[in-house]
Formats: structure tokens, sequence, C-alpha cells
């Protein structure tokens, strides 16, 4: 989990649009 929650982070960070938030949830986090 912790490689997941730290990409999502950044990339929230980095502006990630909250239309696409789903993309981040953790069923479709691609390692």
């Amino acid at each position: 989990p912790h490689a997941w929650l730290a990409q999502t982070l950044e990339r929230i960070a980095q502006g990630w649009p909250i239309s696409r938030i789903d993309d981040l949830m953790p069923w479709n986090f691609k390692a």
C-alpha cells in the first residue's frame, strides 16, 4: 500500500484532475 499511497499523493500534488480521481483508487493501481 505504501507505493500506491506515495504515487497517489505525488499525482494529486502535481495537479491530478478531480474528475479522474477514481483512476487513483487502490483497485485501479498498477504497480
